[in-house]
């Protein structure tokens, strides 16, 4: 399995649209017409915003195609602070999802249980038509 590092985060982003069932099991968009896609609040954009079905539990999902270091933690935190505020009675959480992750990202995320650090690997599969 060749590991695929992609250049852009928009394609991350779409392969993680396709895959939201499998890669967060329990999990679904946010809202119904896909609103958790590049959700707005308060003039930011998170990458994505998930609700777990049966809790109503929020995740945000912050993607960094390349290397994430420790200001995508403050970036994340601010998103984690402004849900909880527009959503004072749901729990929310974050991952941020990268190519690789910086060391102090890495220190920056033991200070908290509500941040996930996650990398992606690609994997290409061919089927004959």
């Amino acid at each position: 399995s060749n590991s695929y590092n992609f250049t852009y985060e928009r394609d991350l982003k779409y392969s993680l649209i396709m895959q939201v069932d499998q890669l967060f099991p329990g999990y679904k968009i946010y809202g119904n017409e896909n609103e958790g896609v590049e959700f707005l609040i308060e003039g930011k954009r998170i990458d994505l915003l998930l609700e777990n079905i049966r809790e109503g539990s929020l995740l945000a999902i912050e993607l960094k195609s390349g290397e994430a270091d420790f200001r995508v933690f403050g970036q994340i935190s601010m998103y984690l602070g402004l849900l909880s505020k527009q959503f004072p009675n749901k729990t929310a959480i974050g991952v941020i999802i990268a190519g690789e992750i910086n060391d102090t990202l890495q220190n920056a995320c033991l200070t908290t249980d509500k941040i996930k650090l996650k990398t992606y690997q690609m994997q290409l599969t061919l089927i004959d038509a």
